[in-house]
């Protein structure tokens, strides 16, 4: 891990002096190159000129906002040599979907964040690598997605079968998911950590305590890293945790790892 951060270019673009050199510092800790910007035209400069593999920016940034910086990253830098971008931010998810930018990042996190949650982020986007297995039959296995929010309902829906998922299952809480976990036997169940009714650890360690011939497998879906802890989540009997991303491209890699049988 050390060897590959060494040669990972992180861009960090934060106009807030103090909070730019601790996060500097803390990159630098962890071994990444670092790269700062203390506005949005000077961080597309240098996206152009050192093409780092991650940025990490606020949205409140002078000159071009982050907003406009990322709408430009996705459609003018080159598709297969785009940056993953992480969005520190203080503004509220809900006030973020009015800006297109907002299906442009692959990882949000709240301020006020702490350093630590923010590089868990860079390496559970970047450097997760596991064995992949093939899924026998993967058109009849059953999915049920667990999360309140219709539309992450529909784009993971979406994203599921396009990649060949067809028998795929909706729970909008927590009581109507478990209901169907133990009535409808899904062999993978996908939970969000925030439910209406109940947290999605505590979901989580329900479905544990089901017999285990009949217990699916389960992966966490967050868009906050500090809401899980992948220790946590497999003691809890849990397959795995991810971050949510537009494209929900990570979810799908590690559906494809799960070794069903």
């Amino acid at each position: 891990m050390e060897q590959k951060r060494k040669k990972t270019k992180i861009l960090i673009v934060e106009d807030e002096e103090l909070v730019l050199e601790l996060m500097e510092q803390k990159a630098v800790e962890r071994g990444y190159m670092v790269i700062t910007a203390k506005d949005g035209e000077m961080a597309w400069q240098i996206v152009q000129r050192e093409h780092p593999k991650v940025i990490i920016t606020d949205l409140e940034i002078p000159k071009i906002g982050g907003t406009t910086l990322l709408e430009r990253l996705r459609s003018e830098y080159p598709q297969d040599g785009q940056p993953r971008i992480i969005v520190v931010s203080g503004h509220d998810e809900a006030s973020l979907e009015e800006h297109d930018g907002m299906l442009k990042m692959d990882c949000y996190l709240k301020k006020p964040c702490d350093l630590d949650v923010i590089f868990k982020a860079v390496e559970s986007l970047v450097y997760q690598e596991r064995t992949t297995f093939e899924i026998p039959h993967q058109e009849k296995v059953k999915v049920l997605i667990i999360d309140d929010d219709p539309g992450d309902q529909k784009l993971m829906r979406i994203a599921l079968e396009k990649e060949g998922f067809k028998n795929i299952l909706l729970a909008s809480s927590g009581g109507e998911g478990f209901k169907k976990v133990k009535e409808l036997s899904p062999d993978i169940v996908i939970i969000d950590t925030v439910l209406p009714d109940i947290e999605g650890l505590d979901l989580c360690k329900s479905i544990q305590e089901i017999k285990k011939g009949n217990r699916p497998f389960v992966v966490v879906i967050t868009g906050r890293l500090e809401a899980i802890n992948v220790k946590g989540v497999n003691l809890l009997g849990g397959f795995d945790s991810v971050i949510k991303t537009p494209d929900y491209g990570y979810l799908i890699e590690t559906m494809k790892k799960i070794p069903l049988n």
